[in-house]
């Protein structure tokens, strides 16, 4: 499992490695974090949805789109 950071890591990773990641806050010692992990077994049974897509992919692949649409925008 991800945390914030760690995704922020990969991001900046794929999309941009010459810039710096900042991470603002951190969790108290001992605190008590809250997890939420997305359930998506209803889309995958009620409309067979199945991801297939490794989650860098994804990254790139968004990361292109949104270049592409802010070059089409200028």
């Amino acid at each position: 499992m991800f945390s914030i950071a760690d995704l922020a890591y990969l991001v900046r990773d794929i999309l941009a490695p010459e810039k710096p990641v900042r991470v603002l806050g951190q969790p108290a010692p001992g605190a008590v974090r809250n997890r939420y992990v997305p359930d998506i077994s209803k889309a995958r049974h009620g409309l067979g949805l199945e991801v297939t897509i490794p989650l860098a992919t994804a990254i790139q692949r968004t990361g292109d789109a949104l270049r592409k649409r802010a070059d089409t925008s200028s």
